[in-house]
C-alpha cells in the first residue's frame, strides 16, 4: 500500500494537533519551492482554508563558509559541542546574533565569541544578586542616575526590534548597549528592581538563562 509522503505527514500531523489553519510555519528556505507548496496545495484542497497564516524561511547554517556536508566533515553534533567545552546557551547565544534570513558561518571562533559575550552577560547578571533597594535610595537612584532608566527601557527597545521580522541582532545590541554602561556604573547606582526585571525579560525571552549558572 505504500508509506505517505513527506509532504501529506506534515500536513496531517500539523492538522491534528494545531488545527486546520495555524499561525505561523517555519522551514529551510529550501522547503519552499516543493515542500511547503504541496502542504499548501493539499491542505487547503483538503479544508478549503487558509493553511497557514505567516511563513518564517531560515537560510542555511553554513561551515567554515561551506554548506554543511558528511562526505566534507564538517558537520557537528551538539554532542561534538559539548566535547568542546560549550553548552546549549552559548550556541543559542550564536544563533541569536545572525538574523534568521542570513545565512550563519558557523566556526569555532564563532562560537568562542558568542560564549564570551554569554559570559559577560552572565556577570551582569549576577549583580542583581549584589545590589538592595530600600523604600529611603529607591527614588534617589531613579532620580539622579539615568541608567536606570535605560536599564528599564532596554527590553522595549530589544521588543521593538524582534517585531519587526525577528531582527533578533539588533535586539542583542539594544541590551548591549545599556550593558556597557552597567559596567562603568557604581555598584550603589544600580537599581536592584529595575536591573532584575531586564534580566528576567531576557531570560522570559530569548531563554539564555542568565540567573541559571
Amino acid at each position: 500500500q505504500g508509506i505517505p509522503g513527506w509532504h501529506i505527514e506534515c500536513s496531517a500531523m500539523a492538522m491534528k494537533y494545531l488545527g486546520e489553519t495555524i499561525d505561523i510555519h517555519t522551514g529551510g528556505i529550501d522547503h519552499i519551492p516543493v515542500h511547503h507548496t504541496n502542504e499548501i496545495a493539499q491542505s487547503e484542497a483538503a479544508t478549503g482554508k487558509q493553511f497557514a497564516r505567516y511563513w518564517l524561511h531560515n537560510a542555511h547554517l553554513l561551515s567554515d563558509g561551506t554548506k554543511l556536508s558528511k562526505s566534507l566533515g564538517n558537520s557537528y553534533t551538539l554532542a561534538d559541542i559539548a566535547e568542546r567545552g560549550y553548552n546549549p546557551m552559548d550556541f543559542r547565544m550564536f544563533i541569536l546574533q545572525s538574523h534568521y534570513r542570513t545565512e550563519t558561518n558557523f566556526t569555532w571562533d564563532n562560537l568562542a565569541a558568542a560564549k564570551q559575550r554569554l559570559t559577560r552577560w552572565r556577570s551582569v547578571a549576577a549583580l542583581a544578586w549584589q545590589t538592595h533597594d530600600t523604600l529611603d535610595d529607591d527614588d534617589d537612584k531613579d532620580d539622579q542616575h539615568g541608567i536606570n532608566g535605560k536599564i528599564l527601557a532596554a527590553p522595549h527597545a530589544a521588543l521593538e526590534a524582534l517585531q519587526d521580522d525577528l531582527n533578533t541582532p539588533e535586539a542583542l545590541v539594544a541590551i548591549e548597549r545599556v550593558m556597557d554602561e552597567i559596567d562603568v556604573t557604581p555598584l550603589h547606582n544600580l537599581q536592584h528592581s529595575a536591573l532584575q526585571q531586564m534580566i528576567q525579560w531576557i531570560d522570559d525571552t530569548l531563554g539564555l538563562q542568565l540567573f541559571i549558572s
